[in-house]
């Protein structure tokens, strides 16, 4: 058990006379004055000597490029030149300015606990098939709580996101890494990100624009996995206004990697219950009172096919496991902020059971 955020199984001893192999940890920021200032310090007080600090700005207007050249001198900025409002190139922006083979990316709410670089490492070089080593985020306010764990992707184009809000103590201690898709915290190994073509700059900042890359590689026959014992601290906001695009966001990304990632079998033998949980996602969005956001996204997939169906075709060509392997089915993970009331969650756990069994009678024809 993690009592606070200074105690953790540490994994990663090297020994006498072995040297770190360089790590380049590179911070995703936007108008994070106020909570840069631990997220660095707890990336300078990683006992990994072979470390690099980056910070790539998404055109903060709050100072923070000043606050980190001012406080924090070694750290290497990047600035994009304005607001791209585009995650994943921000991230690809990292990936080419890290000089190392390893690179640890993190937003800029993040707080590393003690020693998890040394994990992260270990455990990525263990096999040569490993790409993506990814920790486990407990709240930084409430540490003795889970706020990320092992997600697995739903074959409804969704997350299962297994001990998402649950207490630490009830959680398995899992003696193996597990597989696992999804969170942008995550050590991966540059090359072969590479080879697989880097962070899909298409997705919008929503819902699966960092899961996507995970289920890219593990297509591939790269593993991805959750290292529940190295331990980073995530400081959450609450929801606001943004809800709105996320939302957008959410509808758009799910359906852009069923398209471009899912083999023909997969569509064909799942959409009678895709389009049921359309149904079900479209009166969701009339009772939250935007159904306008759910037609917006689906006019822009309209707009895209062209584009999908170019992607889709050089996702497939990489393509070396079935989605049999890698998809699964439980229960749906829908946001606190929007699970306000009990009939809600009931309706969410029963039509979880049914796509549930859906899922068992056809994955055997996959």
């Amino acid at each position: 058990m993690v009592r606070n955020r200074k105690e953790h199984l540490d994994l990663g001893m090297r020994s006498p006379g072995q040297k770190h192999e360089e790590v380049t940890i590179a911070i995703v920021n936007y108008n994070g004055r106020d909570i840069l200032g631990d997220t660095i310090h707890s990336c300078l007080d990683q006992d990994y000597e072979a470390k690099r600090i980056i910070m790539v700005d998404d055109g903060s207007n709050d100072g923070s490029v000043e606050f980190v050249k001012s406080k924090f001198p070694e750290v290497v900025i990047i600035e994009m030149g304005g607001n791209t409002k585009n995650l994943n190139k921000v991230r690809n922006v990292a990936l080419k300015n890290a000089k190392s083979s390893l690179v640890f990316l993190i937003d800029n709410d993040i707080v590393l606990g003690k020693g998890v670089l040394k994990i992260l490492v270990a455990n990525i070089n263990s096999e040569n098939n490993v790409a993506i080593c990814s920790p486990r985020l407990l709240y930084y306010t409430d540490p003795s709580k889970i706020n990320m764990d092992v997600i697995q992707l739903h074959y409804l184009g969704t997350a299962v996101a297994y001990n998402r809000d649950a207490p630490l103590t009830e959680c398995v201690k899992y003696s193996v890494p597990q597989m696992k898709t999804g969170c942008g915290i995550l050590l991966l190994k540059k090359q072969k990100v590479e080879e697989i073509g880097l962070f899909d700059e298409g997705y919008l900042m929503a819902w699966g624009d960092d899961g996507e890359l995970y289920h890219r590689l593990q297509l591939a026959g790269y593993k991805c996995w959750h290292i529940p014992q190295a331990i980073c601290f995530h400081k959450t906001k609450e929801w606001s206004g943004a809800r709105h695009f996320r939302a957008f966001g959410q509808v758009y990304n799910r359906w852009r990697l069923i398209i471009t990632s899912y083999s023909t079998r997969t569509m064909v033998l799942c959409l009678p219950v895709l389009c049921v949980y359309d149904l079900l996602q479209l009166g969701f969005f009339f009772y939250k009172r935007f159904p306008s956001l759910y037609f917006k996204a689906l006019y822009k997939l309209l707009k895209e096919l062209s584009e999908l169906r170019i992607r889709r075709k050089q996702i497939q060509k990489t393509r070396k496991v079935s989605d049999r392997q890698l998809l699964v089915s439980g229960p749906i993970y829908v946001s606190p902020y929007l699970m306000n009331n009990k009939l809600l969650s009931l309706f969410v756990l029963i039509t979880s059971y049914i796509f549930n069994a859906y899922w068992a009678m056809v994955k055997r024809a996959l």
